[in-house]
């Protein structure tokens, strides 16, 4: 069979419903020689996957506490994390830090003003 020939068999279900035997068929599939269907898409890279979703982190610092530490804590503790409060905060994409800025408010929610983006 060539490339372009696809063969498929009939299931016995549909072949005895249909009085026909079980036998194989095949299918020529023409080649598609409309004009301009091999040119490439001359198109932004970016223009492809804008619409994709990506998921963005903040991380505003670490702590590193004892089990003991952590077991003792409860509503109202206070955990002192490893960044000072005007160090800037990094924004992570899949783990990676892609960006870095200041932690601002913005009506009743906080967010991010952006002070540097990573080069790659």
């Amino acid at each position: 069979m060539s490339e372009n020939e696809v063969g498929f068999e009939k299931s016995d279900e549909v072949s005895a419903a249909s009085g026909a035997s079980n036998k194989i068929e095949e299918v020529i599939l023409e080649d598609l020689v409309e004009e301009g269907a091999c040119k490439s898409i001359n198109l932004n890279p970016l223009e492809l996957v804008k619409n994709v979703k990506v998921s963005l982190s903040v991380e505003l610092g670490k702590a590193t506490l004892t089990v003991d530490e952590l077991t003792h804590l409860k509503e109202q503790s206070v955990v002192k994390m490893d960044k000072l409060v005007d160090e800037p905060i990094d924004l992570l994409l899949d783990g990676k830090t892609v960006a870095r800025g200041k932690l601002v408010a913005v009506g009743d929610v906080f967010g991010v003003q952006i002070t540097e983006i990573q080069s790659q």
